[in-house]
C-alpha cells in the first residue's frame, strides 16, 4: 500500500531478472558439461563457442522478461484493499 507503480514494477521485474541470473548460470554449467558428450554432433562450431552461449542466454533472458510484463503491469493496476481483503 502506497507503492508507486515504478515500484510494484521494479519489484516485480527485479524478482524476474534474478531468477532468470539464476537459470542462465545453471543453464550454462549444464551445456558447458553435456558439450562434451555431444561433440559429434556438433557440425561447424566449437563445442565451447562463447557467442552461440551468450547469444542463446540473452534470447531466452529477453523472452523472459517480455512474459514477465504483463503480469507487472496486472500487478500494478490491482487495488491493494482488493489484495487484502479475504474472501
Amino acid at each position: 500500500m502506497g507503492a508507486r507503480e515504478t515500484d510494484v514494477l521494479r519489484i516485480v521485474l527485479g524478482e524476474t531478472t534474478m531468477l532468470v541470473s539464476f537459470a542462465i548460470a545453471a543453464g550454462l554449467g549444464g551445456a558447458w558439461a553435456v558439450t562434451r558428450y555431444i561433440r559429434s554432433m556438433l557440425y561447424g562450431v566449437s563445442e565451447l563457442d562463447p557467442a552461440t552461449f551468450a547469444l542463446t542466454s540473452v534470447f531466452l533472458a529477453a523472452i523472459v522478461l517480455g512474459a514477465s510484463l504483463g503480469p507487472a503491469r496486472r500487478a500494478v493496476r490491482v487495488d491493494p484493499m482488493t489484495a487484502l481483503r479475504d474472501e
